[in-house]
């Protein structure tokens, strides 16, 4: 008897130095550690409650965003349009001399801001993808080739081809400025507490930005973003704006060096994604996006931005999908002069309609208008529904239920669990739950 609790005993103990040993032994991007790090964030991710991030308190890790953080701004030939609509909403509460223009060309800008005239200069980041390739890319690699003919038709002026190569290659190029342009900026300013990412079409407020950042210590593995993906490969959204600690570049671009090398550049000549590339670049070497934290960051523009229940009160960090020079600037009229951290209801409270939430009010409407956006697998659509009354009480029975939108030609109702500023739609009827959002804002922290 005592013999056999012996051998159970030895059995347990050899189990258990088994899982640790491969554990310890598991490639940090294997299946071991990915999918029970994603299956489990939900229930046991870290996550910073709105209390913590607009604490009274002083912020436990103090960032100066004009001398510790770099921006990078990341475009294309494709997109040069939206560069200096971009400038002219960013520039006036920027470092210019922390900020990094990238982009699958180089090319000079010239702006005026901050009482003077400045030039600024955009790299080639998929040139550096290119040179600093280990093993050499082929010159015959497809992506490589693109790459040289667009060069070439730049130089030659041809308006005709430079048109076919953006529309055809302009995306794939994209792919390869993500890693090159993180390792640019580190290489010219490898000393900084954070780095951040924007694209052309991203809106970045940047007193949001330092509020969330001065929660974390920079000189720890942090990768914050719009977390996206499958558990294989979960990545920050390029588009939503993403933040790296100085602790995680040095991390990648000194400590582990060889990962960014082997084969990273080769696989960007390859890969879909370019953000998903440099996510599961970070994967390799144990740096994950956090997912607690996905709250903070949109992948909308201001009018199509996701409202959610647990986002109301939130702080937001800015917008993506503004693909107009005209939008950009409406965008910083709007945000610009809000000094302080930005809040998710901040977006209504600007951009929405003021009456739509008076005292009592049960819910609020409108004709021709749509405050859901796009439909999702976390929306539900009724048939046959009878009339727009209807609808909204369909919504106001259910109370995960802040938006309803009508569509009296399918007789739809479709119903969501957030809200948006919304948009004109031309014979849908939509609508709000005005007294369950209320409900919401009450429970807001003072700041």
């Amino acid at each position: 008897m005592a013999m056999a609790r012996r051998r159970r005993s030895h059995i347990a103990i050899a189990s258990i130095f088994v899982v640790f040993t491969v554990w310890l032994t598991t490639p940090f991007d294997s299946f071991v550690y990915l999918m029970p790090k994603y299956y489990l964030s939900w229930p046991f991710a870290d996550r910073l409650s709105d209390e913590q991030v607009f604490s009274n308190q002083p912020p436990p890790h103090p960032v100066d965003m004009l001398q510790d953080a770099v921006v990078i701004l990341k475009s294309g030939y494709g997109t040069r349009d939206r560069i200096q609509g971009w400038l002219d909403a960013h520039v006036e509460h920027l470092n210019i001399e922390k900020l990094f223009l990238v982009a699958d060309y180089e090319a000079n800008f010239s702006i005026t801001a901050q009482g003077g005239k400045h030039t600024l200069q955009m790299y080639d980041s998929v040139r550096f993808t290119i040179d600093a390739s280990v093993p050499p890319l082929s010159p015959d690699t497809k992506r490589v080739k693109n790459h040289n003919d667009l060069q070439n038709a730049i130089a030659a002026g041809v308006t005709e081809r430079l048109d076919r190569f953006t529309k055809e290659f302009g995306y794939e190029m994209d792919v390869m400025k993500f890693v090159s342009s993180l390792e640019m900026a580190y290489n010219r300013w490898p000393n900084e507490k954070w780095y951040i990412m924007a694209d052309d079409d991203s809106y970045l407020m940047l007193p949001s930005a330092k509020q969330l950042l001065q929660q974390f210590d920079p000189s720890k593995l942090h990768y914050l973003g719009n977390p996206e993906g499958h558990w294989t490969g979960r990545f920050g959204h390029g588009g939503s704006n993403f933040m790296v600690s100085q602790g995680a570049m040095n991390y990648l671009f000194r400590k582990h060096r060889q990962t960014v090398g082997a084969g990273n550049h080769e696989a960007s000549t390859t890969a879909r994604l370019g953000d998903w590339l440099l996510g599961v670049t970070f994967n390799k070497i144990g740096i994950y996006v956090q997912e607690g934290h996905k709250r903070f960051f949109s992948g909308e523009d201001p009018w199509a931005a996701k409202m959610r229940a647990d986002r109301v009160c939130s702080l937001l960090v800015g917008f993506h999908a503004i693909k107009t020079d005209d939008a950009m600037r409406k965008v910083a009229a709007s945000f610009g002069p809000l000094a302080r951290p930005a809040t998710w209801w901040d977006v209504w409270d600007i951009l929405g309609e003021k009456g739509a939430f008076g005292a009592g009010a049960e819910s609020h409407s409108r004709n021709d208008w749509d405050y859901i956006g796009n439909l999702d697998e976390a929306t539900s659509t009724l048939g046959d529904s009878p009339a727009a009354i209807s609808c909204q009480d369909e919504c106001l029975g259910r109370r995960w239920c802040l938006a309803w939108t009508y569509e009296p030609e399918k007789k739809d109702c479709h119903l969501s669990p957030w809200m948006a500023v919304g948009k004109s739609a031309t014979g849908k009827v939509s609508g709000i739950s005005a007294a369950r959002i209320s409900a919401v804002r009450e429970k807001c922290p003072k700041h």
